[in-house]
C-alpha cells in the first residue's frame, strides 16, 4: 500500500472539512504523517482496534482519572487515550509553544501583582471579587518579597 492515497480502512474518513491533519488538498498523506500512516496501515483497521480496546481496558484498569471541580456528573472522569496521536508539523508546534510561553509569562506577572502591588484591582482591570473571592488565593502570602521567577508554586488547586 502507497503512503501517497488512503487505505483501505479510512473509506469512512472524510476530507470535507477544509483543512486536514492527515491528507494534503491532492488527498497524499502529508510527510510528517508517513511513517506513522504506514505503521498504521499495516496493522489495519482490526488492529488498530484491538489496540484502543488495550488502552481503554488498562486505564480502567488502572484507574486513570482526572478531576473536574463542581462538575454533577462527578468529580472522576476517566481519562480518554485515542490510539491515534496529534501528530503536527515543526512550524504548528513552534507557533503554539509560544503561545504557552506567552500566556505562562502573563499568568506569572498577574500572580506578581496580585500578591504583590495589586495594580490590576487599583486601576479597575480585574475586579477584587475575582482575586479575593477566589477561593485559590493565599492572603497569607499576600506581600510576600520574593525573589522566585515563577509564583507558580503559590497556586493551589481548586
Amino acid at each position: 500500500m502507497s503512503t501517497t492515497t488512503k487505505a483501505s480502512w479510512l473509506n469512512t474518513y472524510s476530507t470535507k472539512f477544509g483543512n486536514d491533519e492527515l491528507f494534503n488538498s491532492s488527498n497524499e498523506v502529508k510527510g510528517y504523517w508517513k511513517k506513522l500512516f504506514t505503521s498504521f496501515d499495516k496493522l489495519g483497521e482490526n488492529g488498530l482496534s484491538g489496540r484502543q480496546k488495550d488502552i481503554d481496558w488498562l486505564l480502567l484498569e488502572n484507574g486513570v482519572t482526572y478531576n473536574v471541580y463542581n462538575d454533577p456528573q462527578g468529580m472522576h472522569r476517566p481519562w480518554n487515550l485515542n490510539v491515534v496521536p496529534l501528530v503536527m508539523h515543526r512550524s504548528e508546534w513552534e507557533t503554539i509553544e509560544a503561545g504557552l510561553k506567552q500566556r505562562a509569562e502573563l499568568l506569572n506577572l498577574v500572580l506578581k501583582d496580585a500578591y504583590g502591588e495589586r495594580r490590576l484591582i487599583k486601576d479597575g482591570i480585574i475586579p477584587h471579587e475575582v482575586i479575593y473571592g477566589h477561593r485559590g488565593f493565599l492572603r497569607q502570602c499576600s506581600e510576600l518579597n520574593t525573589r522566585l521567577k515563577s509564583y507558580s508554586q503559590f497556586m493551589r488547586p481548586i
